[in-house]
């Protein structure tokens, strides 16, 4: 999502290919549709078909075929804007070539973070109503409890089964 946590992360785990979410830059786009009208739209339009085409090689494309979409992309994009918003928005996403298209060749990324916001969901919601934890020790639980809950509800385990002895066997 373009967090910048994520390029300190690469740095200090050895530079690994990143992914930026595509869902992202199409809504980003489409926010720039709403605000600045015509410049936007253009935008959106190149995006959402740039990512129809990635999307179609589902997870076989080659280098080739990503370096085909990056210069139809970039061909497609290269004009002058009347708004800098849109043309910021247009160089810092080219300045990202090697982050836009690594899931066409590679089957165990996914264009878009989607599943993992999903995940975050849950406890984000709860973190809210709430009003959140009173003290760090409150908020190391609550994550804990999260964690565990989450991990076994992928495993498709019973929490009230499982949990407690995981809970028994935890360090803390």
């Amino acid at each position: 999502d373009g967090h910048t946590a994520y390029d300190t992360l690469a740095r200090k785990t050895g530079n690994r290919p990143q992914q930026r979410c595509w869902a992202h830059f199409i809504c980003g786009a489409k926010d720039l549709a709403k605000i600045l009208g015509e410049e936007g739209e253009i935008i959106h339009r190149i995006l959402k078909k740039t990512y129809d085409s990635a999307m179609a090689f589902d997870h076989k494309g080659t280098k080739d075929d990503v370096e085909q979409l990056f210069h139809q992309m970039k061909g497609d994009l290269d004009r002058q804007y009347k708004s800098s918003k849109c043309a910021k928005f247009v160089k810092n996403l080219l300045a990202r070539k090697d982050q836009l298209f690594v899931f066409v060749t590679n089957p165990d990324v996914d264009a878009t973070n989607n599943a993992a916001e999903r995940a975050v969901r849950p406890p984000v919601v709860m973190r809210k109503i709430s009003g959140g934890s009173r003290s760090a020790k409150g908020a190391e639980i609550t994550q804990t409890l999260m964690s565990v809950s989450y991990t076994l509800r992928l495993q498709k385990k019973d929490l009230l089964v499982h949990g407690p002895a995981i809970l028994n066997t935890s360090h803390g």
